[in-house]
């Protein structure tokens, strides 16, 4: 009897050991997460890959994808409104990017999306095109851990469009470092960023996107012009455009009217150029912007000004290839 009643707790010991390593195995099993990737290729398989992992194999194709076919070399992006194009080297971020893809969360879950299937991607209305023509909902661009001190720095070239009516234009290219927050749009191509860039421009004119505030361009200081000479008869009226940079350095002024005597122009010019602009801002992030002055020259001299229509996206000048 002593016996045996000490062989059964030994026995029944025995039997929660094997059963507690099946169960430890188990969780260890299933403790393996996977993340689940579009094929780039047919755009329609969602291959479940142990996480961190960038290569797979699409079972419909009969593809093995590399790190390489998942990722593009040149991205194509609009930074605070201005093209460039950049060669795509983007540490994780966020959780929500890496060099391979981007999070998307369709109705049933989260998927990862290859950047080479993306035709365009608007974070900030979270619109996201693949080559297909089909659009995958997408989360805001910035995730839970996405601080400004902690993301990576994107590396580019962007230009702008100098001068006025008096002497020849010229064009002046600088780099830039910029967050992840002031990229507007990524394509894989010029055609895709212009499609993408009047996509965006339609989406904010026709109001879908309340949530992404606008703020118009205004003067800070608005110069009056010194009169070249006395006015008689009909007030003399000059019209100018005035573009400026995200940090209210004016770039160009184009003239709109003309008052037909070069140096009421000129006048007009100098007090354009003496004028001191706040830019304005989409999304959050301060972008270049025109504003429409207008000069009077008669018994008084005055200038009055307002946002030009649309205040934004005026030019589009993407810098020249080293």
């Amino acid at each position: 009897m002593s016996s045996r009643s000490l062989d059964r707790p030994r026995t029944g010991s025995a039997w929660l050991l094997i059963l507690g390593v099946v169960l430890l195995a188990a969780l260890a099993t299933g403790s393996a997460r996977a993340e689940t990737w579009l094929c780039p290729i047919c755009q329609v398989e969602r291959i479940e890959v142990p996480e961190g992992e960038t290569s797979f194999t699409c079972p419909s194709c009969e593809i093995s994808l590399t790190s390489e076919d998942l990722q593009i070399p040149v991205a194509y992006l609009s930074i605070r409104t201005r093209p460039t194009q950049v060669v795509w080297d983007l540490t994780p971020e966020c959780g929500l990017f890496t060099d391979e893809g981007l999070m998307a969360t369709p109705a049933e879950g989260n998927l990862w999306i290859p950047w080479s299937a993306v035709e365009y991607y608007i974070p900030r209305m979270r619109i996201l095109r693949l080559t297909s023509g089909e659009e995958i909902a997408v989360p805001y661009a910035r995730g839970p851990t996405c601080e400004d001190d902690d993301q990576p720095l994107i590396l580019a070239t962007v230009a702008d469009s100098l001068g006025d009516w008096t002497r020849e234009g010229r064009i002046e290219t600088h780099p830039v470092e910029e967050y992840m927050k002031t990229i507007f749009i990524v394509a894989r191509s010029p055609a895709a960023l212009n499609e993408a860039r009047d996509r965006f421009i339609e989406e904010v004119e026709t109001g879908k996107h309340p949530r992404l505030p606008r703020t118009q361009p205004r003067t800070h200081r608005l110069a009056e012009p010194t009169p070249p000479a006395e006015v008689t008869g009909e007030p003399i009226e000059v019209v100018l455009q005035v573009r400026s940079s995200e940090r209210g350095r004016i770039l160009k002024v184009n003239r709109l009217k003309g008052s037909g005597r070069p140096e009421f122009d000129n006048a007009a010019l100098m007090a354009a150029y003496r004028s001191a602009i706040y830019s304005g801002g989409e999304m959050g992030a301060g972008v270049p912007g025109s504003m429409i002055f207008r000069y009077t020259f008669g018994d008084t001299v005055g200038v009055e000004a307002e946002p030009a229509d649309p205040p934004m996206w005026n030019e589009w000048i993407m810098p020249p290839l080293e």
